[in-house]
């Protein structure tokens, strides 16, 4: 949206009226600048905001305001005056994406594959779930050492 200056004309009458409409559009999303003239009863707001937006709101507190002037305001103007701004050079290129490989054999939403081991299996690699194989009690049974042989598939 390109920035405006709006002239609105509203009867002020005292500077209490004049704060009051200052508050009220100071409000309003968008507005850069507002500066009130009391003596000739207009309000010139600047911004990015909707004319129709403002004048309602001053019509909603003093019943009667209306749109004096609306004019385009910055980059915008320089153009209407016939002066070109050269333009922004291009961005510089991207670099091609990473491609990184998954150490799963699934990517990253799926789970890694579950392992289903044997209670032989087990048997033979615990050696009958010794007692002397008993390395440490975890919160969710006994740890037991492994012979290392048997679970490599030398043996």
């Amino acid at each position: 949206m390109m920035k405006r200056k709006m002239v609105m004309k509203v009867a002020l009458n005292d500077s209490s009226q004049q704060r009051k409409a200052l508050k009220a559009l100071s409000n309003l999303h968008g507005i850069d600048a507002i500066a009130a003239d009391l003596p000739g009863g207009r309000i010139t707001v600047t911004g990015v905001v909707d004319p129709v937006d403002v004048v309602g709101k001053l019509r909603r507190l003093f019943g009667n305001a209306e749109i004096v002037s609306v004019d385009v305001v910055g980059k915008e103007e320089s153009e209407r005056k016939g002066k070109k701004e050269p333009p922004p050079p291009p961005p510089p290129p991207r670099p091609p994406p990473k491609i990184v490989e998954c150490p799963y054999p699934y990517p990253f939403p799926y789970p890694p594959p579950r392992y289903e081991f044997t209670v032989g299996f087990l048997n033979s690699i615990t050696d009958n779930f010794s007692e002397e194989r008993i390395i440490g009690r975890g919160r969710h049974g006994l740890v037991y050492k492994v012979l290392s042989m048997i679970y490599s598939g030398s043996a």
